[in-house]
């Protein structure tokens, strides 16, 4: 089962299918800095186009100074 992780409507690829989750998504934060205080879903199951894919949903929450 190929592994997803979704952010604002975005698919983004699994960066490495060994790493856990959680290391997975550190990965990708170093990519984008949005993603560095993201929450992480459990996964969900679906059937993509190239099979069936375990997806986690990335949320980011944004404070407000004030």
């Amino acid at each position: 089962m190929t592994r997803v992780f979704e952010h604002n409507g975005k698919v983004l690829s699994d960066p490495d299918p060994n790493a856990s989750a959680k290391d997975a998504v550190a990965m990708l934060a170093s990519k984008d800095s949005a993603l560095t205080n993201a929450s992480l879903s459990e996964p969900s199951e679906r059937m993509g186009s190239d099979g069936p894919e375990q997806v986690y949903t990335l949320k980011t929450s944004y404070g407000h100074k004030g």
